[in-house]
Protein backbone atom coordinates (compact mmCIF):
# COMPACT_ATOMS: atom_id res chain seq x y z
CA UNK A 1 0.00 0.00 0.00
CA UNK A 2 3.11 2.55 0.23
CA UNK A 3 4.03 1.55 -3.19
CA UNK A 4 4.79 4.09 -5.39
CA UNK A 5 2.46 4.74 -8.75
CA UNK A 6 4.80 3.11 -11.11
CA UNK A 7 4.83 -0.28 -8.99
CA UNK A 8 0.82 -0.07 -8.44
CA UNK A 9 0.89 0.48 -12.72
CA UNK A 10 3.13 -2.36 -13.31
CA UNK A 11 1.43 -4.54 -11.10
CA UNK A 12 -2.37 -3.58 -12.22
CA UNK A 13 -0.71 -3.88 -16.32
CA UNK A 14 0.62 -7.71 -15.59
CA UNK A 15 -2.87 -8.07 -13.77
CA UNK A 16 -4.62 -7.14 -17.52
CA UNK A 17 -2.30 -9.21 -19.14
CA UNK A 18 -3.03 -12.53 -16.94
CA UNK A 19 -7.00 -11.53 -17.57
CA UNK A 20 -6.15 -11.15 -21.42
CA UNK A 21 -4.64 -14.38 -21.40
CA UNK A 22 -6.94 -16.20 -19.23
CA UNK A 23 -10.18 -15.47 -20.03
CA UNK A 24 -11.77 -18.43 -17.89
CA UNK A 25 -10.11 -16.51 -14.70
CA UNK A 26 -11.36 -12.73 -16.37
CA UNK A 27 -14.90 -14.67 -16.51
CA UNK A 28 -14.90 -16.24 -13.01
CA UNK A 29 -12.35 -14.30 -11.02
CA UNK A 30 -11.76 -10.82 -12.20
CA UNK A 31 -14.39 -9.48 -10.85
CA UNK A 32 -13.27 -11.09 -6.91
CA UNK A 33 -9.91 -9.85 -7.83
CA UNK A 34 -10.56 -6.48 -8.34
CA UNK A 35 -12.83 -6.06 -5.34
CA UNK A 36 -9.92 -7.58 -3.16
CA UNK A 37 -7.50 -5.71 -4.40
CA UNK A 38 -9.05 -2.13 -3.43
CA UNK A 39 -10.11 -3.47 0.10
CA UNK A 40 -6.42 -3.65 0.68
CA UNK A 41 -5.25 -0.52 -1.40
CA UNK A 42 -7.37 2.87 -2.05
CA UNK A 43 -10.15 1.96 -4.71
CA UNK A 44 -9.26 5.75 -6.28
CA UNK A 45 -5.75 5.17 -6.77
CA UNK A 46 -6.99 1.21 -8.24
CA UNK A 47 -9.65 3.01 -10.40
CA UNK A 48 -7.25 6.32 -11.14
CA UNK A 49 -4.10 3.53 -12.37
CA UNK A 50 -6.10 1.29 -14.20
CA UNK A 51 -8.17 3.58 -15.88
CA UNK A 52 -5.81 4.97 -18.89
CA UNK A 53 -3.99 1.19 -19.26
CA UNK A 54 -7.04 0.00 -20.83
CA UNK A 55 -6.30 0.85 -24.40
CA UNK A 56 -9.00 0.28 -26.86
CA UNK A 57 -6.33 -0.56 -29.48
CA UNK A 58 -5.33 -4.01 -28.25
CA UNK A 59 -8.70 -5.93 -27.94
CA UNK A 60 -11.90 -3.62 -27.70
CA UNK A 61 -13.53 -6.79 -26.46
CA UNK A 62 -11.83 -7.14 -23.08
CA UNK A 63 -11.39 -3.62 -22.55
CA UNK A 64 -15.33 -3.47 -22.60
CA UNK A 65 -15.48 -6.89 -19.94
CA UNK A 66 -13.18 -4.66 -17.88
CA UNK A 67 -14.41 -2.04 -17.88
CA UNK A 68 -17.93 -3.87 -17.14
CA UNK A 69 -16.15 -5.52 -14.70
CA UNK A 70 -14.84 -2.10 -12.74
CA UNK A 71 -18.34 -0.11 -12.85
CA UNK A 72 -20.03 -3.32 -11.59
CA UNK A 73 -17.98 -3.50 -8.31
CA UNK A 74 -17.83 0.81 -8.40
CA UNK A 75 -22.07 0.27 -7.92
CA UNK A 76 -22.49 -2.61 -5.85
CA UNK A 77 -19.01 -3.38 -3.84
CA UNK A 78 -18.84 -2.13 -0.12
CA UNK A 79 -14.79 -1.83 -1.06
CA UNK A 80 -15.47 1.54 -2.82
CA UNK A 81 -17.75 3.37 -1.14
CA UNK A 82 -15.47 5.68 -0.41
CA UNK A 83 -15.01 6.05 -4.44
CA UNK A 84 -18.41 6.69 -4.76
CA UNK A 85 -18.84 9.25 -2.23
CA UNK A 86 -15.57 10.64 -4.24
CA UNK A 87 -17.04 10.84 -7.55
CA UNK A 88 -20.47 12.27 -5.58
CA UNK A 89 -18.79 15.13 -4.16
CA UNK A 90 -18.12 16.54 -7.68
CA UNK A 91 -14.76 17.92 -5.81
CA UNK A 92 -12.57 15.73 -7.93
CA UNK A 93 -13.64 16.43 -11.52
CA UNK A 94 -10.38 15.37 -13.34
CA UNK A 95 -10.84 12.07 -11.61
CA UNK A 96 -14.44 11.60 -13.18
CA UNK A 97 -12.84 12.64 -16.37
CA UNK A 98 -10.46 9.93 -16.15
CA UNK A 99 -12.82 7.14 -15.65
CA UNK A 100 -15.17 8.83 -18.51
CA UNK A 101 -12.55 8.71 -21.02
CA UNK A 102 -11.61 4.99 -20.59
CA UNK A 103 -15.50 3.95 -19.71
CA UNK A 104 -16.54 5.88 -22.98
CA UNK A 105 -16.13 2.29 -24.48
CA UNK A 106 -18.55 0.51 -23.20
CA UNK A 107 -21.89 2.59 -23.58
CA UNK A 108 -23.69 1.17 -20.38
CA UNK A 109 -20.65 1.66 -17.41
CA UNK A 110 -20.40 5.34 -19.02
CA UNK A 111 -23.96 6.02 -17.81
CA UNK A 112 -23.99 3.66 -14.50
CA UNK A 113 -20.71 6.43 -13.80
CA UNK A 114 -22.54 9.60 -14.87
CA UNK A 115 -25.32 8.68 -12.47
CA UNK A 116 -23.33 7.42 -9.74
CA UNK A 117 -21.81 10.35 -10.13
CA UNK A 118 -24.64 12.47 -10.02
CA UNK A 119 -23.47 14.06 -13.43
CA UNK A 120 -26.91 13.49 -14.97
CA UNK A 121 -26.73 16.38 -17.69
CA UNK A 122 -23.84 14.49 -18.72
CA UNK A 123 -25.70 10.78 -18.73
CA UNK A 124 -28.38 12.67 -20.50
CA UNK A 125 -25.79 13.72 -23.43
CA UNK A 126 -24.20 10.62 -23.26
CA UNK A 127 -27.67 8.53 -24.33
CA UNK A 128 -28.34 11.38 -26.92
CA UNK A 129 -25.85 9.79 -28.92
CA UNK A 130 -27.03 6.34 -28.43
CA UNK A 131 -29.40 7.75 -31.11
CA UNK A 132 -26.14 7.21 -33.62
CA UNK A 133 -24.94 3.96 -32.17
CA UNK A 134 -25.89 0.62 -32.63
CA UNK A 135 -26.79 -1.18 -29.00
CA UNK A 136 -25.58 -4.81 -28.74
CA UNK A 137 -27.47 -7.19 -27.12
CA UNK A 138 -24.90 -7.64 -24.29
CA UNK A 139 -25.62 -3.52 -24.19
CA UNK A 140 -28.99 -4.32 -23.69
CA UNK A 141 -28.31 -6.75 -21.14
CA UNK A 142 -26.35 -4.66 -19.01
CA UNK A 143 -28.75 -2.00 -19.83
CA UNK A 144 -31.52 -3.62 -18.04
CA UNK A 145 -28.98 -4.97 -14.89
CA UNK A 146 -28.59 -1.21 -14.90
CA UNK A 147 -31.83 -0.85 -14.27
CA UNK A 148 -32.18 -3.36 -11.62
CA UNK A 149 -29.68 -1.71 -9.82
CA UNK A 150 -31.20 0.97 -9.86
CA UNK A 151 -32.64 0.05 -6.86
CA UNK A 152 -29.93 -0.81 -5.04
CA UNK A 153 -29.17 1.34 -1.85
CA UNK A 154 -26.53 3.32 -3.85
CA UNK A 155 -29.06 4.52 -5.50
CA UNK A 156 -31.01 5.83 -2.86
CA UNK A 157 -29.92 9.30 -3.21
CA UNK A 158 -30.39 9.72 -6.70
CA UNK A 159 -34.17 8.13 -6.28
CA UNK A 160 -34.74 10.44 -3.34
CA UNK A 161 -33.73 13.46 -5.50
CA UNK A 162 -36.69 12.63 -8.21
CA UNK A 163 -38.87 13.93 -5.90
CA UNK A 164 -37.03 17.42 -6.41
CA UNK A 165 -37.77 17.32 -10.42
CA UNK A 166 -37.16 21.05 -11.17
CA UNK A 167 -33.83 20.80 -9.14
CA UNK A 168 -32.40 17.71 -11.07
CA UNK A 169 -34.60 18.04 -14.52
CA UNK A 170 -31.57 15.94 -16.79
CA UNK A 171 -31.89 12.67 -14.20
CA UNK A 172 -35.79 12.46 -15.63
CA UNK A 173 -34.58 13.17 -18.84
CA UNK A 174 -32.08 10.49 -18.28
CA UNK A 175 -33.89 8.20 -16.90
CA UNK A 176 -36.72 8.28 -19.53
CA UNK A 177 -34.24 8.22 -21.99
CA UNK A 178 -33.30 4.67 -20.90
CA UNK A 179 -36.45 3.42 -20.70
CA UNK A 180 -37.22 4.49 -24.37
CA UNK A 181 -33.62 2.83 -25.46
CA UNK A 182 -34.72 -0.52 -23.46
CA UNK A 183 -36.99 -2.84 -25.96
Amino acid sequence: SDSNDNYIKKFLQDLLNLFKRDSKLLKVRANFIMRQICARLSPERIYKVISPLLDPNDDIIFVRMMIQILSTNLITASEVESLRKKLRSGDEGMFFRTLFKAWCYNPVSVISLCLVSENYEMAYSVLQAFANYDLSLNDLVQLDVLVQLLESPVFTRMRLQLLEQQRFPYLHKSLYGILMILP
